[in-house]
């Protein structure tokens, strides 16, 4: 798998707003009054220097819960080892590069809840946060019925790869499925009502295969199957990777790696890269793109040399540049972001004939009803 040029980011905010009861409500639970008494009982298995941060991480898990309930949101679940949400950026500095952690499970299997980091001044104090947050979640009653794990789909749709986006037919759902630039989308609309539109971050490559399930998007990736919440597209399950989705399909990661190699040192590939590069000099749009889009993954060096030639052949007005160039300019990657000029790409390559244009508009600037 090529690693993709993101820089892992944003912390996930933990804490909710406080909602004021209405007038003449009976004040806080009993639970509420009982979390100082429980904290300080906890702390007691801490190191006496550490009992005080404990104390205070018990009670800021325990608010995160009331303050939760008050305002009707589900909360994320603290976790100390949980991972960062990933966020498109810009390139790394040259000859820095940033490899890409494997998937991992961001959703509670227990209580259904959005995993998050425990957050805080120290280790004891994020302790604290996630013992209390539990604590307090046992006494509303978070955990009483733990939500179904998403079952394996029994049949995958493949992703040929001339195929900018993927249609998922479903007995309940119908949805489609777009991958730009470790970006993914998703539509699903059951019959009846609105459609849901949705992305996420998905640094892990193009998948080769979906599914979509009553209440879970599935993608297979060369090492791993992994099922997304259709609403927040957190991971809530990993499985592993199903077998060959076609005939003489085999071993798709290791097939990525001899091309990469293949790319940077086979004589053949060299002379012919040298002749697109020769042709694009000449003005040729579609060797414009298919120079830039030989270049963007070999190096930091090549990546610059082929945003020059991205640009240049967006200009040409070529459809599938444009729809490169635009989600570039949407997420700020590589360039600067730029919602109105994304927007301006991605309308010139529907102009030019590229009728998912058309989607990612839908599903990136949706329309007023």
């Amino acid at each position: 798998m090529r690693h993709p040029s993101f820089l892992p980011g944003i912390l996930l905010s933990l804490c909710l707003t406080a909602c004021k009861g209405p007038e003449g409500s009976a004040g806080p639970p009993a639970w509420v009054l009982e979390a100082g008494r429980q904290a300080k009982q906890a702390s007691l298995r801490v190191d006496p220097q550490g009992q005080a941060a404990f104390r205070e991480g018990f009670l800021n898990g325990t608010e995160m819960v009331r303050k939760s309930r008050e305002s009707g949101m589900r909360p994320f679940l603290p976790r100390q080892g949980a991972p960062f949400a990933a966020v498109p950026r810009t390139s790394p500095p040259p000859g820095v590069e940033i490899l890409v952690p494997p998937p991992s499970l961001e959703v509670d299997p227990e209580t259904g809840l959005q995993l998050a980091p425990a957050m805080g001044g120290s280790e004891t104090f994020a302790q604290g946060q996630v013992e209390g947050f539990r604590w307090a979640w046992a006494q509303v009653g978070g955990t009483a019925s733990p939500p179904p794990p998403p079952e394996l789909p029994s049949q995958w749709i493949p992703w040929p790869p001339s195929s900018a986006s993927l249609r998922l037919p479903g007995p309940a759902l119908d949805g489609r499925i777009l991958w730009l630039n470790d970006v993914l989308l998703w539509t699903a609309q059951t019959q009846g009502f609105p459609s849901r539109q949705r992305w996420r971050v998905f640094p892990w490559g193009r998948p080769r295969a979906a599914a979509l399930g009553r209440d879970a998007l599935w993608v297979a990736l060369p090492d791993a199957a992994l099922a997304l919440d259709l609403d927040s597209g957190a991971i809530r399950k990993v499985a592993p990777s199903p077998g060959p989705m076609a005939a003489g399909e085999e071993d798709p990661g290791a097939r990525e790696r001899a091309w990469l190699k293949a790319q940077r040192e086979d004589p053949a590939i060299l002379a012919a890269r040298e002749a697109l590069r020769q042709r694009a000099a000449a003005g040729d749009p579609l060797a414009m793109f298919k120079l830039a889009m030989d270049l963007r993954d070999l190096d930091p060096a090549s990546g610059q040399e082929s945003l020059v030639w991205l640009r240049k052949a967006a200009a040409a007005n070529h459809g599938e540049a444009l729809m490169e160039l635009g989600a570039l300019h949407y997420y700020g990657r590589r360039v600067p972001e730029d919602k109105v000029e994304a927007r301006r790409c991605f309308e010139r390559a529907q102009a030019a004939g590229r009728p998912e244009a058309r989607e990612l508009l839908d599903l990136l600037f949706p329309r007023l009803p």
